[in-house]
């Protein structure tokens, strides 16, 4: 009766210790267990959006570094937060890979859309995948944007919003077409 239940009790733990590892391996992401914790991950899902950033004003720099997770990028994805509207004015996206730069564009203000996804669009670049790139967003120009990011303050990474270093993450996202 002892030797069925020893059986029975190692099995049971078996069983727990399997469905625990593969509970840590599904969401090791959303825990910190891969790549560093200050460091967001880019790729061709964007972030689900919990708060907005303060209006990116002239010389404000609003940058971000992330490991790569697509192996070619051509475009970046961002959301912006309309304030106003501002005409001939202009806001630059671009994305580095060290001090290479392989995408930069600028954008009318006046083009984008409030809360709703404004691509950044280049040549596309392969073999970045595990990379660390910067994205960059700031205006073209001496002047305030009337726009502010969309982001994430509740994601274990962290970006810079001119001199200030905020927790979370810009909602991006990065692909080849």
């Amino acid at each position: 009766m002892l030797k069925k239940m020893n059986k029975k009790a190692i099995i049971i733990g078996l069983l727990a210790v399997f469905v625990l590892g593969a509970t840590l391996i599904m969401f090791s992401d959303k825990i910190g267990g891969s790549g560093s914790s200050n460091s967001a991950k880019g790729g061709s899902e964007m972030i689900e959006a919990n708060d907005v950033s303060d209006e990116i004003t002239k010389g404000t720099v609003v940058s971000q570094t992330f490991k790569c997770t697509e192996d070619s990028v051509g475009k970046v994805a961002l959301v912006f937060n309309k304030l106003y509207s501002l005409e001939n004015t202009y806001i630059t996206v671009e994305l580095l890979d060290g001090n290479n730069t392989i995408l930069k564009q600028d954008i009318n203000v006046a083009d984008i859309p409030d809360q709703h996804r404004v691509y950044a669009k280049g040549s596309t670049v392969s073999g970045l995948k595990g990379k660390e790139l910067t994205l960059k967003i700031y205006p073209a120009s001496d002047s305030d944007t009337g726009v502010a990011l969309m982001i994430n303050n509740s994601v274990r990474s962290t970006f810079s919003f001119g001199s200030k270093k905020m927790t979370g993450s810009i909602c991006f996202s990065v692909s080849g077409d």
